[in-house]
C-alpha cells in the first residue's frame, strides 16, 4: 500500500454554528472533512467542526443550501425568472420540473437572487438590515399597516446579540454556552432529575444527557441516586460556576438593557408579555392547522412540505 500523503487542510473554512467559540473564526484548525455526497451529479463536501460538534456543508450558508440540485441549473432557471420569463420556460431551460422550480422561485433566498441582491443575510457586517432597497415579505403585501422592519428582525438580532454575549463570558470561565442553562437549573432546582430538565428547557433529551456527562466529567454536577435519570446536584465547584453563571445573565441583560430606566423596563416587560402571549395563541392555532392540512392531504395522497 502505497504512503497516504498529507490530509487536506480546510484553513478558510469556519463554522456557522453561532454557539461555538470559533464561530465564523478561520485558520482555526477547528474544521475537518467529512466526506462528500452528490446533489445533482455535484460533488459537496461535508464538514466537521471538532469545537462543537457541528456538522455541515459547503452549500450551508448560501443561497443552494438545502437545495438537491446542481448549482449550475439553478443559476439557469433564476437567470429566467429575472428576465421575466415564466417557470414553464424556466423549467425548460434548466432541465428541471416546474413544480421545483415554483417552489425555488418562492423561496425568499431564490427571490432575492432574482431581484439582483446577494443572499439575505440580517446579520451581516457588509449591510444594514434596515436597508429600504432589500427585498422584503413586508413589502406591498400590507396595505395600511406601517409595519416597521426594525421590530420584525428584533427578537433575532437580540438573540444573535445575547448568544455571541454569553458565548465570551462562559468561554472566559472555562465552560461552553450550553452548560449555562444546566447550571442555572440545576443551581435553582436541587435534586432535579434529567426528565424533568428537559421538560423545563427546550432541548432534546439525548442532547441534555450528553450536557449532563459533560457536566459530571468536569466534576460541576454530581447524580446523588442510583437512577439513571438521577438525582442531579451541584458539587461544590459547581457551586462556584452557579454564581459565575449567575453574574454572567445579570451583566448580559443589564448591558442590552442600560439605556432604560426601571419604568421603561416594566413596560417593556408587559409589551412582551402581551407578545408572547399572542405568540402562543397564534402557534397553537397554525399548529392545528397544519396538522388538519397534513390529515387532509393524507387522504388524497399528496404530500405537505412545510
Amino acid at each position: 500500500m502505497g504512503k497516504r500523503g498529507p490530509k487536506q487542510q480546510f484553513t478558510d473554512v469556519s463554522c456557522p454554528n453561532p454557539e461555538c467559540p470559533k464561530y465564523c473564526m478561520t485558520g482555526e484548525g477547528n474544521v475537518v472533512g467529512n466526506g462528500t455526497y452528490k446533489a445533482g451529479g455535484e460533488t459537496v463536501r461535508k464538514f466537521l467542526c471538532k469545537e462543537c460538534g457541528r456538522t455541515f456543508n459547503s452549500r450551508t450558508g448560501t443561497s443552494y443550501e438545502g437545495l438537491r440540485t446542481e448549482t449550475g441549473k439553478v443559476d439557469v432557471a433564476i437567470d429566467f425568472l429575472s428576465r421575466g420569463k415564466s417557470i414553464r420556460e424556466a423549467a425548460e431551460a434548466s432541465g428541471c420540473s416546474q413544480s421545483t422550480v415554483r417552489r425555488w422561485a418562492n423561496s425568499g433566498e431564490i427571490a432575492a437572487m432574482r431581484k439582483g441582491y446577494p443572499p439575505f443575510d440580517p446579520f451581516s457586517e457588509k449591510g444594514d438590515i434596515l436597508d429600504k432597497d432589500r427585498p422584503s415579505f413586508l413589502d406591498d403585501r400590507l396595505p395600511g399597516i406601517d409595519m416597521p422592519k426594525s421590530l420584525m428582525y428584533f427578537p433575532e438580532k437580540l438573540a444573535k446579540c445575547v448568544r455571541n454575549m454569553v458565548s465570551v463570558y462562559t468561554w472566559e470561565i472555562g465552560l461552553k454556552p450550553h452548560q449555562l442553562p444546566i447550571i442555572m437549573e440545576v443551581g435553582y432546582h436541587p435534586h432535579i432529575s434529567q426528565r424533568d430538565l428537559s421538560a423545563r428547557l427546550p432541548v432534546d433529551k439525548s442532547r441534555i444527557s450528553m450536557i449532563v456527562k459533560e457536566l459530571t466529567d468536569q466534576g460541576i454536577v454530581v447524580n446523588e441516586s442510583n437512577n439513571k435519570l438521577g438525582s442531579l446536584a451541584l458539587t461544590e465547584k459547581g457551586e462556584e460556576m452557579y454564581e459565575s453563571c449567575k453574574r454572567i445573565s445579570c451583566e448580559t441583560f443589564s448591558k442590552i438593557f442600560d439605556d432604560f430606566d426601571k419604568e421603561e423596563i416594566n413596560q417593556l416587560e408587559e409589551y412582551a408579555s402581551r407578545i408572547n402571549h399572542r405568540i402562543d395563541t397564534l402557534s397553537q392555532e397554525f399548529s392545528d392547522r397544519k396538522d388538519l392540512v397534513h390529515r387532509e392531504n393524507a387522504n388524497f395522497g399528496l404530500t405537505f412540505h412545510c
